[in-house]
Order: C-alpha cells, then sequence, then structure tokens
C-alpha cells in the first residue's frame, strides 16, 4: 500500500490497483507572535529619526542645490550667500557642476570641440538641424560706474541720441543705456538675415553652392559695388553673405532676403528667437529708417553666436571669418587698442550711425558692445562720440572684468 499526502489530505492506495480516498486533515502550524520589544523599538527610532532628518534638512538640499541643479542649469550656486549664481567658469566659486560633470562624463575633460559661456561641449561636426530658440543674454550686476561715465560723454553732445549696451560673457555683468529703445537698424539689419541664412543651411532649405542671377529687381543704391555689376551676372549664395557682410552690400542684402522666401521670412525668423524690437519692412537701402532694431537685440544676437544649441559649428565659423573682415573700422575699432581683435557689423544712414560686435581683450575676457546713435542728418559728431565711447568701455572693462 502506499499513500501519497497532501495539503489536506492522504491519499491510499490499495494492492491491486483501486485506492480509497479519505481524508485526513493535517495539524495547523501554530504561528508564534513575539511580542514587541519596547526599548529597541525606541532605540532603533532614536536613531533613525535624527538620520532621517538630517537628510531632509541638510544632505538632500545639499546635493539639489550644488550637484543636481548646477548640472541643469550649468551654473555655479554659492552655498554662503544669496546673490546671484554666475557662469561656471567664474574663476573664485569652486565650480560645483563642472567638477560633477566630470564625475559623470570623464571624457569631457579632453574629448570636447566647442566652449560656450565657460562650459564645454563636444558637438558633432555632421549637425544639421538645431533648436530655433535663443539663449537669453545671463544679467548679474549692473555696471554703474561705466554707464556713468557714458552719460558724462553724453553731456557733450546734446545733438546726439545714443543706445549702448555691453555685456561681459565672463560674468554677465551688463550696461543698458537706452538699450531697448527701437531705432533705425541701417545696416545692422543684415546681422540677423545672415544668422537667418545659416538657420536655413542647417535644416538644408538652403545650400551656400547655390547659384543666384542678379537682376534688375534687385539692384539697389547706397553701399556696395554690386549695383554696377550687369544684369545676369551669377553668384553663389557664399559670396554675396560675404560681400552683404564686408562690404555692406545692398544688392547682395536683397538678393538674399527673397532666398529666404522674403521680408516675411526672415521676420518670422527673428520672432522664433524671441526678439522685440528687430523688423524688416522694406528693401534696403532703407534711407528712411524703416527697418527697426535695438542694442539689446542686437547683443542677444552676438551672445548667441558662440552657442552650439543655436548654431552649428560650420555656421559659427561662416559666420565669424565674415565679421572678421569688415571693411568699415572707423567706430568701435578706433577706441580699441591697436591690433585688438574685433568682429562686427556697422550700419550707416542719415539719422543714424551704429556699430556692434564681440571685442577680444588682452587679458583673454570678452564683451559684447552695441551702440546706436541717433543724429542730425549725417552729423560726423556721431562718429567722434562712437569712438570715445569705445574707448571709455575698453578701458573700464579691462580693468573690472
Amino acid at each position: 500500500m502506499y499513500a501519497y499526502k497532501y495539503d489536506s489530505y492522504e491519499y491510499v492506495v490499495q494492492p491491486g490497483g483501486r485506492g480509497t480516498r479519505r481524508v485526513k486533515p493535517l495539524p495547523k502550524r501554530k504561528v508564534v507572535k513575539k511580542k514587541p520589544n519596547g526599548l529597541k523599538r525606541f532605540v532603533a527610532l532614536f536613531v533613525t529619526l535624527p538620520l532621517l532628518v538630517s537628510y531632509a534638512m541638510y544632505i538632500m538640499p545639499f546635493g539639489l542645490k550644488n550637484i543636481t541643479m548646477p548640472l541643469i542649469t550649468d551654473r555655479i550656486v554659492p552655498m554662503t550667500t544669496n546673490t546671484p549664481s554666475y557662469p561656471a567658469n567664474n574663476n573664485y566659486r569652486y565650480d560645483y557642476a563642472e567638477n560633477t560633470r566630470s564625475i559623470m562624463f570623464p571624457t569631457s575633460n579632453y574629448l570636447e570641440n566647442e566652449n560656450y559661456l565657460g562650459s564645454r561641449y563636444f558637438v558633432k561636426k555632421n549637425i544639421k538641424k538645431t533648436s530655433q530658440g535663443m539663449s537669453d543674454l545671463y544679467l548679474t550686476d549692473v555696471m554703474y560706474d561705466l554707464k556713468q561715465k557714458l552719460q558724462a560723454l553724453g553731456n557733450n553732445y546734446k545733438s546726439l541720441s545714443p543706445s549702448i549696451f555691453v555685456w561681459d560673457f565672463n560674468s554677465g555683468r551688463y550696461m543698458d543705456l537706452n538699450a531697448e529703445t527701437p531705432y533705425p537698424a541701417a545696416s545692422i539689419i543684415k546681422l540677423p538675415v545672415l544668422v537667418s541664412l545659416f538657420k536655413n543651411t542647417e535644416i538644408e532649405a538652403t545650400n551656400l553652392y547655390d547659384d543666384m542671377t542678379l537682376t534688375e529687381y534687385y539692384r539697389s543704391s547706397g553701399s556696395g559695388q554690386m549695383q554696377y555689376q550687369p544684369a545676369g551676372t551669377k553668384y553663389t549664395v557664399d559670396n554675396l553673405a560675404k560681400v552683404m557682410m564686408q562690404n555692406s552690400d545692398n544688392t547682395a542684402t536683397n538678393m538674399l532676403i527673397a532666398k529666404l522666401g522674403s521680408m516675411n521670412s526672415v521676420n518670422a525668423d527673428i520672432r522664433k528667437w524671441g526678439l522685440q524690437n528687430t523688423y524688416i519692412k522694406t528693401w534696403l537701402p532703407d534711407l528712411s529708417g524703416t527697418n527697426t532694431t535695438s542694442a539689446r537685440d542686437i547683443a542677444k544676437i552676438l551672445c548667441n553666436l558662440d552657442n552650439p544649441a543655436f548654431l552649428n559649428v560650420n555656421s559659427r565659423s561662416y559666420i565669424y571669418d565674415y565679421m572678421s573682415h569688415i571693411k568699415n573700422n572707423g567706430l568701435i575699432p578706433k577706441g580699441l587698442p591697436e591690433g585688438t581683435p574685433f568682429v562686427h557689423k556697422t550700419g550707416d544712414i542719415g539719422s543714424m550711425l551704429g556699430d556692434a560686435g564681440i571685442v577680444h581683450m588682452s587679458n583673454g575676457n570678452r564683451y559684447a558692445v552695441v551702440i546706436m546713435v541717433k543724429r542730425p542728418h549725417n552729423s560726423p559728431q556721431a562718429v567722434t562720440y562712437i569712438q570715445q565711447a569705445s574707448k571709455i568701455i575698453y578701458d573700464y572693462c579691462i580693468r573690472n572684468l
């Protein structure tokens, strides 16, 4: 006879193959409940509760403030003050973001090809698409001393109405003098046209090697020599962009605006970038000043020329090449020490004279500067004012930035 035990009964098989089933309940297991030890529970609570409180009040906020948030924002958060944070390359703050990033991504210390506002990036060279949005200007302290110096200079030029914006790449310090007031853009409008062109090349809507043919429709007076070339002359988009910037050629500018779709197409890009005072309303030369911009809008463009999230490396290379060979160097460059690297774009009509660019100082720091001056028709005082203002700005920045 064989017997098999299941959970609640036995199954007995008789010799001969027949079996009988009989229920035989198995004994229940006895569950012994342990009485809680009050002393042990008190000790455990006494030890763990302070640890949890310390973690919630100190460790977690410290990690969030000095490790997690710097990784997200790429900025340093000071531990002992409530002052605004500064970019990650500030020399007098411990760089939590950079040091944490170097632990999480150790190759970033030596595999890098881009640097924007002190943060290192590894950017693929074959990037075709980038985001449309520009980064906002990172603003910290106002340079009040510089503003007072420029206001004092303006007292000597009562007939002029200047608009100036200065911004330090390293610290975010800035100086604003009527910088958000719309001014006639003149040829400074060619800078957003150029950026719009390269944003279109990145999404392959335009090619730098495309040909365009000069027709009477595009021919315009004012600056540039293309207006004197015969109809039917062919130019590549690259060549048009070069002469638009370096020679401030109006005919080349009109051809590029048409290549991009229209003035409305360029304005649509400008709106996507978050610029509030920059509009193209008429074809160049626009001697009446209907095309407008502001010093702060142009400064925002300048500071984003190095932004790898906005322009890819090929676009930035072309743009810097064009802007480093501007033929008109009689304004801001005259206030800089000889040989100071400066990439820029000028604008000149009867009612407004301006210059905007990035100055590379001898101490390695950079600042963006935009000076636009409303003036009596073609007043030469505007030239002198811009030159003197440029010298004041450089002298201040080289000592204080």
